[in-house]
């Protein structure tokens, strides 16, 4: 973690793009995507680094530092509003950045005069969700703050129609950058599949379903565990996996608890190797409430997995093998057309169809060196 007091910020060779990101948690989504790009961008040439408001979670901050990228950790704007400021003032005044990505709708009626001020040469503003916040209230000011500033940005872009739309306007322009997946990494292993099986515990013949997401309720794992009480009823020998963390954990492993689900269900928390646990499950979903993109959903894909999916979530996570349910059917009918569409399914790697369909990282930064190549060039 920098201390923004005493920094010495970096030159301008390789050039710097500051990105400003809600966290750098291993579960967050947005962080995912951001560190795809990470790793597989020509760091001699262009290098990250993180601003992030706070951070409360085991987040990639090592792996950047490895990769020669900086964490800038702000104090809290409420708690602490003028260390808040000073800190943005020195990070945009010292930092000699030629882009600045915001990934964030708060705090931007800050970052981007600042950045204008300071001689950053392109800002971009990067929509990932239909909605600001759970929070009406939050939402609502969120809004209000950016509406203030949206117009300063160069650059606007978003991971799906949906999310451009609903930050930018159906008429606006923007671009589509879709989220990344290292679909190397998440390529189904039916060898590895039995290993982790057995590691957790997990019968050959039980039939698994898995989730990874933060506990919110933007994620609706509530209803996911309605879903999943269904199904016990209909096949006994079903496991759940949910991996995450957030607000929302201690209230789902109580309700799980108290539908008498505790040992059919496996709470992972933030889990390091996450590709494991897709090849360990059988089934994914994502009943999500609303999603921009949806990435958990497309590595899932390149698992080999099938996926049932909110009728919520953007259209284009569904790649191969997906369902979209509604989310005004009852737990019962998510469990039945779960079990429908799977009786016969033939699991097998995707990781390829999902590179050729354009989520592969590699497509992604071909795209990206000419999305920041053309905000370095223009005038």
């Amino acid at each position: 973690m920098n201390d923004t007091s005493s920094t010495n910020f970096p030159s301008k060779s390789p050039v710097r793009i500051l990105h400003a990101v809600p966290s750098l948690g291993l579960a967050n989504g947005v962080a995912a995507v951001v560190m795809n790009w990470y790793r597989e961008i020509d760091r001699s040439k262009v290098q990250f680094d993180f601003l992030v408001c706070y951070e409360r979670e085991k987040s990639y901050e090592s792996e950047i530092k490895k990769l020669g990228g900086r964490v800038y950790t702000m104090p809290s704007p409420r708690r602490r509003p003028l260390g808040f400021l000073a800190s943005a003032y020195k990070i945009f005044k010292e930092g000699n950045y030629s882009v600045f990505h915001s990934h964030v709708t708060q705090y931007n009626f800050l970052f981007f005069p600042l950045a204008r001020i300071y001689g950053v040469k392109k800002i971009i503003l990067h929509s990932h969700n239909p909605k600001y916040s759970d929070s009406k209230i939050k939402g609502f000011f969120a809004g209000l703050m950016l509406a203030c500033v949206k117009n300063m940005a160069d650059v606007k872009a978003a991971c799906s129609e949906k999310a451009g739309d609903f930050l930018f306007g159906k008429n606006a322009k923007y671009e589509i950058l879709n989220n990344a997946v290292d679909c190397k990494k998440f390529a189904f292993n039916p060898h590895k599949r039995a290993e982790i099986r057995a590691k957790l515990g997990l019968g050959e013949s039980d039939l698994v379903l898995g989730h990874i997401g933060r506990f919110c309720e933007q994620k609706n794992q509530l209803f996911l565990l309605d879903v999943f009480a269904e199904l016990l009823k209909r096949r006994p020998d079903c496991k759940l996996i949910m991996a995450g963390m957030g607000p929302l954990e201690q209230a789902t492993k109580e309700k799980a608890k108290s539908l008498g689900m505790e040992k059919n269900t496996l709470f992972m928390g933030v889990y390091d190797k996450p590709e494991d646990l897709y090849r360990a499950m059988d089934i994914f979903v994502l009943p999500s409430l609303y999603e921009g993109f949806g990435l958990v959903a497309a590595e899932a894909q390149a698992c080999g997995l099938p996926c049932f999916i909110s009728d919520e979530v953007p259209d284009n996570v569904h790649i191969i093998h997906t369902f979209k349910i509604s989310l005004k059917n009852s737990p019962a009918r998510w469990a039945d057309i779960i079990l429908a569409n799977t009786k016969t399914f033939i699991r097998k790697d995707e990781s390829l169809t999902i590179e050729q369909a354009g989520f592969g990282v590699k497509s992604i930064i071909n795209k990206l060196n000419d999305f920041y190549g053309t905000a370095l060039n223009e005038k």
